[in-house]
Order: structure tokens, then sequence, then C-alpha cells
């Protein structure tokens, strides 16, 4: 299963997607109209993930990577970035 995020203030927009998305009947598709970030939530499970992320980050367990790094890492095993 794959997902997808687009944000728009086009409503057409969105009832083409709907109906391109009708045509697989194992399609989900899902709404929300808001002006609010406080409107997204983060459910239970994410929450728990993104403490865990945030105290490795504090303890120092993360490595992070510049656009440059994975490039060429990528580049290394035959992939374009």
């Amino acid at each position: 299963m794959h997902t997808i995020s687009i944000q728009t203030d086009s409503y057409k927009l969105l009832e083409a997607l709907k109906a391109v998305l009708a045509l697989d009947p194992k399609a989900i598709f899902t709404h929300k109209e808001t002006d609010n970030a406080d409107d997204y939530e983060l459910n239970r499970a994410d929450e728990i993930k993104l403490k865990e992320i945030y105290e490795k980050n504090k303890r120092g367990e993360l490595k992070f990577y510049s656009d440059d790094e994975i490039s060429k890492s990528l580049a290394a095993k035959g992939y374009q970035w």
C-alpha cells in the first residue's frame, strides 16, 4: 500500500484525484479541510516513535547526513539522487 499527502486550495483537483482513485477498488481517499496546523494530530504509535527518535537524538545516537553525503553514497551503489 502506498500513501501520499497533497495540500491544495483547488477543490477541482481533489475531485479529479478522487475520480482517478475510484479506478482502484482498494484505494482509500480521505480529505480533511483545514487551515490550522493544530488540527493535525499524531496517533499514539507515531507519538511513541517520535519520542524515541527525540530521545536518541538527545543522547547523540543519531547520525545526520547532508544531501551531498546521501548523493555520493547512492552514486557509489549505482543510484542517482
